[in-house]
């Protein structure tokens, strides 16, 4: 990273990174924001320690396994809404940051690197399913990658009249509309659509979830109220 990328971003950018990202952070609204993340990533560890812990009940229970696969996603929520209400630049740049650190984590993890690859990889396995059969575990990855996505396609710094509520897209979605319909499809669904594993339960609870979320950050965000005021009749339909 010291001898290939920061030189690289030097020269890109003209400047010194390291005090160019010093002066970025100073701002008290985004030291709290990134106090906040912290406090989150306190909760993330939490929920692998305590999945490792319920390991042997995670491995024969389907439904507890699925809480607590869907527990990152409830944290994802909670990292990125309030980044994509007050500060997307600072939520593309740490996003683009913990994209590459789960990169490297996963490779310590494949490779058992002393001396944490061994842990790391005893406390990931305890949440794998059928998507991750194999050596790699991607889930993770994709998740974060899912969220920000529609965040590098829509910055609203570049365009202004890009729709914010496009931003939140991956929140919406893959935070509460998969998570509801996954949750309430296992527990309650029993008629499934037609030559699909999926239940029509918990396909009515991905809609209801997501607008229950467009209707909470429109509460607190004008732009994605005025926004939703225009599109409702869209909206509901999608």
């Amino acid at each position: 990273f010291f001898f290939l990328l920061l030189p690289w971003m030097q020269l890109a950018m003209n400047t010194n990174i390291l005090l160019w990202l010093v002066h970025y952070l100073l701002r008290p609204s985004r030291l709290l924001l990134a106090a906040y993340w912290l406090l989150c990533l306190g909760g993330a560890y939490a929920t692998v320690r305590h999945g490792f812990l319920q390991r042997k009940v995670l491995s024969t229970n389907r439904l507890q396994l699925m809480v607590s696969r869907k527990k990152f996603h409830v944290l994802a929520v909670a990292i990125f809404v309030p980044g994509l209400m007050w500060d997307q630049e600072l939520l593309l740049l740490a996003s683009g940051v913990a994209v590459t650190m789960l990169v490297l984590v996963e490779y310590v993890r494949i490779l058992k690197i002393w001396p944490i690859g061994s842990a790391l990889d005893q406390h990931l396995r305890s949440f794998v399913d059928s998507r991750d059969s194999g050596h790699v575990i991607l889930t993770h990855i994709y998740l974060l990658v899912g969220f920000a996505m529609p965040c590098f396609a829509f910055p609203l710094s570049h365009f202004k009249s890009a729709p914010k509520l496009a931003t939140f897209a991956g929140a919406l979605s893959l935070g509460f509309g998969d998570s509801a319909a996954s949750l309430v499809g296992m527990k309650w669904g029993r008629v499934k659509w037609p030559k699909m594993d999926k239940t029509v339960v918990g396909s009515l609870a991905f809609v209801v979830a997501e607008l229950l979320l467009c209707a909470l950050v429109s509460f607190w965000d004008a732009d994605v109220y005025a926004h939703l005021a225009r599109s409702w009749f869209y909206v509901i339909p999608a």
